[in-house]
């Protein structure tokens, strides 16, 4: 947790301002990021929509012909798979913002220090 306060005292002596300060504004900064992850999952969830209709159309199409229909659906199909993941596991992240932005905040700050 030192390394954490020192961070801040660094970080509010270059800017000129207070170690409080910061924290005001990270915590308040949120819900802001909460808001941006629940519009990229809103996004996700589009792109999710439309690749079933692809793959629907996909299927219609394999009865009528033998085409390879299936190509354009397993191709974009990956890409979503992965982005679902990775959705998936920043759940708690986004929660956080919400529902206990000091967490969130000390999370950001940790992920500093880390590096």
């Amino acid at each position: 947790m030192k390394e954490v306060t020192e961070l801040l005292a660094q970080l509010a002596a270059k800017l000129g301002t207070t170690v409080e300060y910061l924290w005001k504004v990270l915590v308040k900064q949120a819900p802001i990021e909460g808001v941006v992850i629940l519009i990229q999952y809103g996004i996700l969830g589009i792109c999710v929509y439309l690749w079933i209709k692809l793959l629907r159309w996909a299927m219609k199409e394999a009865d009528n012909t033998e085409t390879l229909s299936f190509v354009a659906p397993t191709i974009l199909g990956i890409p979503l798979a992965v982005f679902l993941g990775i959705a998936f596991f920043s759940l708690s992240n986004t929660a956080a913002a919400f529902l206990n932005p000091e967490y969130w905040a000390l999370q950001q700050i940790l992920k500093q220090v880390g590096r």
